[in-house]
Order: structure tokens, then sequence, then C-alpha cells
């Protein structure tokens, strides 16, 4: 846990620092996304959730792949975190007037207003669930890495009802 804050605070310390990304390449966005849903497949079938890509479209972006895999992993991971057994994560992407939109949404505790207003914020952890030990940096990390990109963030979430994340890139 401890390297893990170290490592986290470190990667948020240098994108604090950067003026912009560095290592950007063209890649499949969709394949990306796939993969890291694949990643975490024995972690979403260990509480029975549905999982749904049906709504990845192919999607070919400019961008720093290490960094975009950064976001996709945190918000899979949580969503899966944060749904119960027998619940449903969908991914989806869509390129529509020069903009990229991924949205992940699951079925999951959802949030507050307020909860939902600090969630970027670092060291931000709501603490409603015992069972998970985060560092409250992972969507601080992935909030900065979206705005160096250009691109923003956003959560529509009621508590019981689910969240849904939605990344809004440029087309490079």
């Amino acid at each position: 846990r401890l390297a893990r804050l170290s490592s986290s605070i470190l990667q948020l310390t240098r994108l604090d620092n950067a003026a912009s990304l560095s290592d950007v390449a063209e890649y499949d966005l969709d394949e990306q996304l796939r993969r890291c849903v694949i990643m975490f497949s024995n972690d979403w079938m260990a509480k029975n959730i549905e999982v749904s890509g049906d709504g990845i479209n192919e999607i070919t972006y400019f961008g720093n792949e290490d960094l975009m895999q950064h976001i996709w992993i945190n918000l899979i991971h949580n969503a899966i975190k944060f749904t119960p057994e027998n619940g449903k994560i969908s991914v989806s992407s869509e390129e529509r007037n020069n903009r990229i939109f991924v949205t992940i949404s699951d079925t999951g505790i959802g949030m507050t207003p307020e909860n939902a207003q600090r969630i970027f914020d670092k060291y931000y952890t709501e603490n409603r669930n015992s069972t998970s030990k985060g560092l409250g940096l992972g969507l601080s990390i992935a909030h900065k890495i979206v705005n160096l990109c250009g691109g923003k963030i956003t959560v529509e979430s009621k508590p019981g009802e689910g969240s849904t994340f939605t990344v809004e890139l440029p087309r490079a």
C-alpha cells in the first residue's frame, strides 16, 4: 500500500509539472478499452457482474497510450469495486463533432452530489465501502491526464443507482 501511494504521488507530481504530454502516438483506443475490461475479468466474474463492451466503437486516437490506459484502468476498477454482486457495467466509446467520448457506467452504490463534486480532489475517499482501501489519488491522476490532453472528465451519479463517468477528448 505504501509503495502504491509513493508511486501515485510521484506520478501526480510529474503530471502537475507537465505542460504537455510526451510519448504520443496513434493507437487503437477501442482495443485498449477492450484489453482493460479483460484485464479485470477475474474481478467482475467473481462478483457475477455483467460487463458489456458492445458500445465500444472503432476509434484511433493520438495520445500517450500508457497514460490513457491509467484512466481506463482506474475507472473500470472503481466501477467493479463499487458495484455489488449481480450488477452491471457498460463501456462505450464514440466520436462526434471532432470529439471522442468514452463512457463507463455501473449499477453500483452511486454517490451524493456533494461527494461527486470532490472525487477528483487529491486524497479524497468517500469511505463508504469499508472493504475498499483506496488512496484517493486514482481519480485525481485521471483528471490531470485528461486535462493535459485538452479534455474533460465528468460524473453523473445517484446514491443506490450507480455512476456514469464520461471522458471527453479532442480529436487530435
